[in-house]
């Protein structure tokens, strides 16, 4: 098992999301203890891709998946990993798809005689995106399926005890695989649509430059990503020149396996939640954070409104 790539300092770390705080803990897995009183365990895993040997997950109160959950994204082989979300106990359960779950893909599926689609064929009787998309609605899976939508999850009483998570499975063109989009203004179409006051982040692949090298050296995360999260002085003409500043708390993804790890840049902490390294092995092990919202003079004001 390789330890933690952890670049910044373990323990607290101080996030800013919108006006609101959020503290977050990068806990250490091998003496993992009970979160606190008024924190939320959040336990991050990416790429897993149905591999054996990766049979235990941290219990905790959220539980995000970052995208390749399966090989080929098979009807088989999503309703092996549905049957594995039902089974973990987390309150909440969020993921969004990745380049390899293919089925999962509606435009990719729409056309005949792909390689996505050969791929699939070898794997038994191809069933509809949405056919594969439905194993996710069932209730016994318990599971909230994003793509390009958010959520709400609700971690306390106060009116700012919550938490805004956001995903969308884009990447920049790679290979014969799934939501393929090109670098540049196509993708950057879909960056647009990241709210501005986003707590968690989760693409399936990373930022250019964050976590992101290839075993060959190249820095393959996606540039437009990068520019959407720290915005620098736009040009007029740049996609994201008139949209708000975002600053998630946090930012989950994986699809590069060797970028494994957690870094922190301006507001943000970037982890990199693959499980398995680059010859498909689970030698990387869940990401575990604990996270607290601040009690903000709103909740206040407001409770005192109600009496």
């Amino acid at each position: 098992m390789l330890p933690y790539h952890v670049t910044v300092r373990p323990g607290e770390f101080r996030s800013l999301s919108a006006s609101r705080g959020v503290t977050i803990r990068v806990q250490p897995y091998d003496t993992l203890q009970p979160p606190e009183a008024g924190w939320t365990r959040v336990v991050c895993v990416s790429d897993t891709h149905l591999v054996k040997g990766f049979d235990y997950v941290p219990p905790g109160d959220i539980l995000l998946h970052s995208g390749d959950a399966t090989m080929v994204g098979a009807y088989q082989e999503l309703q092996q990993f549905a049957a594995w979300l039902g089974r973990m106990p987390h309150r909440h359960k969020i993921f969004i798809a990745g380049n390899h779950d293919i089925s999962l893909d509606p435009m990719l599926m729409a056309r005949p005689n792909t390689v996505q689609r050969w791929r699939l064929d070898r794997h038994g009787p191809v069933h509809s995106s949405e056919a594969c998309r439905a194993l996710f609605n069932d209730p016994a899976v318990g599971v909230t399926f994003l793509e390009d939508s958010s959520c709400e999850v609700r971690t306390g009483p106060g009116v700012s005890d919550r938490l805004l998570i956001y995903g969308s499975p884009w990447q920049p063109t790679f290979g014969h695989w799934a939501f393929n989009l090109d670098r540049g203004l196509p993708i950057a179409e879909k960056w647009k649509q990241i709210p501005a006051d986003v707590d968690i982040l989760l693409t399936h692949g990373p930022p250019h430059g964050i976590l992101d090298q290839t075993d060959s050296e190249i820095r393959a995360g996606c540039e437009m990503l990068r520019d959407r999260i720290f915005r620098p002085e736009c040009p007029p003409n740049h996609p994201f020149s008139s949209l708000p500043t975002i600053s998630p708390a946090m930012h989950l993804f994986g699809h590069i396996h060797e970028g494994y790890g957690v870094e922190r840049h301006g507001n943000t902490l970037f982890v990199n939640a693959s499980v398995c390294d680059l010859r498909y092995k689970p030698s990387q092990r869940p990401i575990v954070l604990d996270v607290k919202r601040e009690s903000v003079q709103e909740d206040v004001e407001m409770t005192d409104e109600s009496l």
